[in-house]
């Protein structure tokens, strides 16, 4: 290479790391002491990975908030609990989680004061819980005695009584009970009440598959269960595909909140929410099988449908009650791994920040 070259490749790399400077100074900024923003490109993937893995529990910019806002220990431990606690670990590899949480240390804005409130779709620290419950129950459905712990229930328009049936499910070392009425009409509902457990401050999950029913597909989580004529229901239609709150005491239903999955839409005509309640991103429920959660502290009511939180609202009156499973109508439905938590009388029932 000729001298004539060298010095022209010399000088164009010297106007190239100028250009570079100038690029990177803020505007009124002395051109010293500037310190070179983090790639673009490294920034994107792990804030595509925290999107892709976390929205399944949350929206994926709930950690933004500033109510939420920690360092980086703070976020290990989320993580660490949602991978131990909540089972996040099934499609989170170790790997990942730690790229998780250097997405949240690094690039989470930190602010300080009040923050803006909160997604209230999205689960947060009042949806974790810091204490193990008081009492834990986790239903199956196996063995000849698998509903011995449990009452059948007729409610609404008076008819025989609902037909609760168990199903095994061989080498799974899981069951499933199969609930239908006869002579159905929409306004009878069976319900398969928890002979065990009650209480006011409860967590409930159970897994569900709407087999048939062309009147009225529905099926729910009963909570507050005082009698046929006064509980509550946690309520997913197959037919109307809404998530909602209804109270029942006879012969009046109370619709607190209702959520109208496909398209987001929120119906609270009766009682005041927590939060305010924007429209919630539309989701799909097709056939098959799916997971209702319902969680209830100190009269705040949430609900979820496959890890969506879909209901978020409030009932002064509530005050506790019985337990159970419910179908409405012509529903023939299969309920497995009913589990129910209580935390009445748990020291600091308060959930721990999520």
């Amino acid at each position: 290479m000729t001298r004539t070259r060298l010095d022209i490749l010399a000088i164009a790399t010297g106007l190239v790391v100028l250009m570079s400077v100038f690029a990177y100074r803020s505007p009124g900024a002395p051109l010293v002491s500037q310190t070179k923003p983090t790639v673009p490109s490294d920034q994107l993937a792990l804030k595509n990975l925290y999107e892709e893995r976390c929205s399944a529990c949350h929206n994926a910019y709930n950690p933004a908030d500033p109510q939420y806002q920690r360092g980086k220990v703070q976020w290990q431990k989320t993580v660490d609990r949602m991978m131990y606690k909540h089972k996040a670990s099934d499609t989170i590899t170790l790997a990942e989680a730690a790229q998780i949480v250097t997405y949240l240390d690094r690039f989470v804005p930190v602010s300080t004061g009040k923050g803006r409130v909160s997604d209230p779709w999205a689960t947060d620290s009042t949806d974790v819980w810091a204490e193990t419950p008081t009492s834990s129950h986790v239903f199956n459905f196996v063995g000849s005695d698998a509903l011995s712990g449990f009452v059948r229930v007729s409610a609404g328009s008076a008819g025989p009584a609902p037909l609760w049936s168990r199903i095994a499910a061989p080498g799974s070392g899981l069951g499933s009970v199969k609930a239908m009425l006869t002579n159905p009409i929409p306004t009878r509902f069976g319900i398969l009440l928890d002979k065990g457990d009650r209480g006011t401050n409860v967590d409930v999950r159970v897994r569900f598959d709407i087999v048939a029913g062309k009147v009225s597909p529905a099926v729910g989580i009963v909570f507050g269960y005082v009698s046929p004529k006064n509980y509550y229901v946690l309520r997913y239609s197959a037919l109307t595909k809404d998530i909602s709150v209804i109270k029942v005491s006879e012969p009046v239903h109370t619709v607190i909140q209702k959520t109208m999955l496909d398209s987001g839409s929120i119906d609270a005509p009766s009682i005041q929410n927590v939060r305010p309640t924007p429209a919630a991103t539309p989701i799909t429920v097709g056939p098959g099988w799916h997971t209702l959660r319902l969680l209830v502290n100190n009269g705040a009511i949430r609900g979820w449908i496959d890890r969506n939180k879909r209901i978020n609202t409030n009932d002064s009156s509530y005050a506790g009650g019985k337990l159970g499973l419910w179908n409405q109508g012509d529903t023939v439905a299969s309920f497995s791994e009913f589990t129910v938590d209580v935390y009445d009388n748990a020291t600091n029932v308060r959930p721990s920040d999520a």
